[in-house]
């Protein structure tokens, strides 16, 4: 029988075949078949990555406050004058008068001459690393995988709200991870849209 022969329902009934063929086996879709040591591993560094990250926005808010109070100005104010300005010089020698108060507990280093952001770095990358080193085997398994990811490639992470519909993808696959999120009150690792870029995206879709 040749290709021009083969009826639509010939065609029909064989692909709905097909898929059922070609499928892997693969575990259930809710069951996590990575390490369970590995998880705790990632689920420890995430905490860590929250609980530094929270003393690095608490830290900027005070700076923020502080010079506010003393130059009647917001830091984004300061930053979005004009490099000729004559003002800002003087607001300059005030910013780096309050941040030389307020060291940051990050600028310690250890037997190794690492800072915490150092050895952060470090794990988040290590643990991705062993994460992905392991074939997924289930739904779960790949968004952890794709969670261990972001949080490594935190440049992507910070910057992933300005694509709609990445954002859009990588919260779809957060939705199916075998963990709930921790709290994040700082937004540590928030990808949700602004509303901008929600109007944005019901543009394009509309």
């Amino acid at each position: 029988m040749s290709h021009a022969n083969l009826s639509r329902r010939t065609l029909v009934s064989s692909a709905a075949v097909l898929p059922a063929l070609a499928m892997p086996a693969v575990a259930a879709p809710s069951v996590c078949t990575l390490p369970h040591d590995l998880i705790e591993r990632f689920v420890r560094f995430r905490a860590w990555h929250l609980e530094f990250s929270a003393r690095k926005s608490l830290r900027s808010d005070e700076i923020d406050r502080r010079f506010y109070a003393a130059s009647g100005i917001t830091r984004e104010q300061y930053h979005d004058m004009a490099g000729d300005d004559p003002r800002r010089k003087k607001l300059q020698a005030v910013l780096w008068k309050i941040i030389e108060e307020m060291p940051d507990d990050n600028d310690g280093k250890d037997e190794h001459g690492h800072t915490e952001c150092d050895r952060l770095c470090d794990e988040r990358w290590a643990v991705a690393e062993a994460m992905l080193d392991h074939e997924p085997q289930s739904i779960v398994d790949l968004a952890w995988q794709a969670e261990a990811w972001l949080l490594a490639d935190l440049e992507l992470f910070e910057n992933i709200g300005g694509d709609f519909l990445l954002g859009t993808l990588f919260r779809h696959i957060r939705t199916l991870g075998g963990l709930a999120q921790p709290e994040d009150p700082f937004g540590a690792l928030t990808i949700a849209a602004s509303d901008d870029e929600v109007d944005e995206g019901e543009a394009v879709q509309s």
